[in-house]
């Protein structure tokens, strides 16, 4: 945890553009209060993209490279919302997106490192104007990692930078897997990343399963409701033939009506607490993986860079007469020590990150759980009044 805290709000999303019109795009936004003395003010609110949760996201990765920096959701959600919820209704869509938008805000503030950076206090600070002149500043500076000084390792920087942003490709630059999870020292990284895609996995699944229990529950909902029309024309055409007190055929329709509606109130509650904390858990465990993509990528530079060096020694053994052999030597050298502690800071933050993991995992893990039983709990009593109040003569 951060010596400071943050407490963010996302609501009223705006449309900006024409209806229909290519470049239409929303803006959420975004109050912030905070006590941090770093910033000028207490409070804040902005308007904020989709696309500048993204840029955020991203320059948290580029700046703090071995931290497990919080996911967003996908862009296009309405494929995910009408699975889990039945509709692509697009108030639905800003809700969600509202409430996942706040997570990841909320996780940052709450990261001991991250919660300090500057791209956060430019998100949070600055007005449209400022905030689109600082993101083209970024997009148009050059690089200023020295690990990448140098034409030979350009695909490099672009495959290693790409990485940083996609998280999980994973593209293959001449490290040798067999290799380096004999290593010890490397071996414990590809055991962690085995770890976090048996997790994703299950976690996943877990997903589905309690996606379709939702479902079920919204088809049962209709259904419910059919049946106690059905009931309820019953209890009007006996009615009619009939003087006999048949209330009890109006309070079972009713009984029914109000079973179904409780079932869907019901889903949406599983859905909106426990669907979407198994989503984001999935997709954090995404972002550890790409940590160590990112990682191999590191050894793989190692190995460049050594390679280089013991390729430059060579022909300075063979006689060279290149007068800068010995500062080529020396750069090389060098660049092999700027990986080598590049590599220690990056290794010793993520196995700082994976504790961390581990720690809000089970917390957060046990109070989904603790939700469903509540939920569950909640639903059972609720169901048992609408039929207990239901009354059949003898």
């Amino acid at each position: 945890m951060s010596d400071f805290t943050f407490d963010f709000v996302v609501t009223e999303p705006v449309k900006i553009g024409r209806e229909g019109a290519r470049l239409a795009h929303w803006k959420y936004r975004v109050d912030t209060k905070t006590n941090a003395s770093t910033y000028t003010r207490q409070e804040y609110g902005v308007y904020r993209r989709f696309n500048d949760f993204l840029w955020l996201r991203k320059q948290l990765i580029h700046a703090y490279p071995g931290n497990i920096v919080p996911p967003l959701p996908e862009k296009d959600v309405r494929e995910t919302l009408d699975k889990i919820f039945g509709t692509t209704d697009e108030s639905k869509l800003h809700k969600f997106r509202q409430r996942a938008l706040r997570k990841f805000l909320v996780r940052v503030g709450a990261h001991p490192t991250l919660a300090k950076s500057t791209a956060l206090q430019e998100f949070i600070e600055l007005d449209d104007d400022d905030f689109i002149r600082r993101q083209n500043e970024l997009s148009s500076a050059p690089s200023t990692n020295d690990l990448f000084a140098g034409s030979r390792l350009k695909h490099l920087q672009v495959s290693i930078t790409s990485k940083l942003s996609s998280d999980i490709e994973s593209l293959t630059l001449g490290h040798n897997a067999r290799e380096d999870a004999i290593d010890p020292k490397k071996k414990v990284f590809y055991d962690k990343q085995a770890y976090l895609v048996k997790l994703e996995t299950t976690l996943l699944t877990l997903r589905d399963k309690f996606e379709n229990v939702s479902q079920q529950r919204r088809t049962f909902q209709h259904g419910a409701a059919e049946v106690g029309k059905a009931f309820l024309k019953v209890s009007e055409v006996e009615a009619q033939h009939d003087q006999s007190d048949l209330k009890y055929l109006t309070e079972i329709g009713s009984a029914l009506s109000q079973d179904g509606e409780n079932s869907k109130e019901n889903a949406e509650r599983e859905v909106t607490q426990i669907v979407e904390s198994l989503t984001y858990y999935s997709s954090l465990c995404r972002a550890g993986q790409g940590v160590i993509n990112y990682l191999k990528d590191v050894w793989t530079l190692q190995k460049v860079f050594k390679s280089d060096a013991d390729a430059l020694r060579k022909k300075k053994e063979r006689g060279s007469t290149d007068v800068t052999i010995d500062s080529q030597i020396q750069s090389a050298i060098e660049k092999c020590s700027s990986a080598d502690q590049h590599q220690d800071v990056v290794s010793s933050t993520f196995l700082e990150e994976m504790d961390r993991f581990e720690l809000e995992k089970q917390h957060d893990l046990k109070s989904v759980l603790q939700m469903y039983v509540d939920i569950t709990v909640k639903f059972a009593a609720s169901r048992s009044g609408i039929w207990e109040a239901v009354s059949i003569p003898e």
